[in-house]
């Protein structure tokens, strides 16, 4: 009606400055019908354009975001095969989109791990909670990665969103921390002077290695939760506290 009531306010414009006889034929009146509904076909061809552009410019901007995040999205399926998958996920998989939609997303995992996977998706579609584990992802004639994989099974009930995130580099220097406390656990036992671990709050022993217990005739448990002085080697707490 709106649209009917523009169209009518135009053409009256157009025609302002026609004279018109009070005595108009019915040929007349049609023609002016058939220009109104050529009007209204004219603004609604127009509001169709720009609606059009509005929607290409949202799904160009999407597109973007989706393509170039900094995570990969995978779309999966229950049994874990690839619907969609973005720009990013690609990379980490090193295949492209075209080879990469169809597969099993669990054939790119380590062997050992595809059974872990396959209990992660059951997980995901029992309901909508998250779920996250680490996985080794395989490439081909590239060295593996670590990552991380988030999912979600989405209201259709039929697909989940996967996020995965490369934690190659967290997962390496978590390595390394491990190695250094072997390590440093090695050398602990095995050092051949006495050693004493204490929390400096409380100045009580946390750890005691073998040597010192052998030097001072304690267990290690006998040595863990007391102070220097309670086992001899200061004279009171007020010097234990000092030192």
């Amino acid at each position: 009606i709106d649209l009917r009531r523009r169209a009518e306010r135009r053409l009256r414009a157009q025609s302002a400055k026609s004279a018109r006889t009070e005595a108009q034929t019915n040929g007349h009146r049609l023609l002016q019908e058939l220009q109104i509904h050529q009007i209204e076909l004219e603004m609604q061809n127009e509001e169709l354009k720009q609606a059009k552009a509005a929607l290409d410019a949202g799904l160009e901007k999407y597109t973007d975001l989706y393509d170039f995040a900094p995570v990969g999205y995978f779309t999966l399926t229950s049994n874990g095969t690839i619907h969609q998958v973005n720009l990013t996920g690609t990379s980490l998989v090193g295949i492209d989109r075209s080879q990469l939609v169809g597969r099993r997303f669990g054939l790119l995992l380590a062997v050992e791990q595809r059974p872990v996977f396959n209990d992660f998706l059951t997980r995901v579609f029992v309901d909508e909670t998250k779920q996250s584990h680490d996985f080794e992802l395989l490439r081909e004639g590239q060295p593996s990665l670590f990552v991380n994989i988030e999912a979600r099974r989405m209201l259709n009930g039929v697909e989940c969103h996967a996020v995965v995130v490369d934690i190659t580099e967290r997962k390496q220097a978590e390595d390394k921390v491990l190695v250094s406390e072997v390590r440093y656990r090695r050398l602990f036992e095995a050092a051949k002077d006495g050693v004493l671990l204490l929390d400096p709050d409380t100045r009580k022993i946390t750890d005691a290695n073998p040597f010192m217990t052998k030097l001072l005739g304690y267990t290690h448990d006998e040595f863990v939760g007391k102070e220097l002085f309670q086992i001899g080697l200061l004279k009171d707490a007020a010097a234990s506290k000092k030192m």
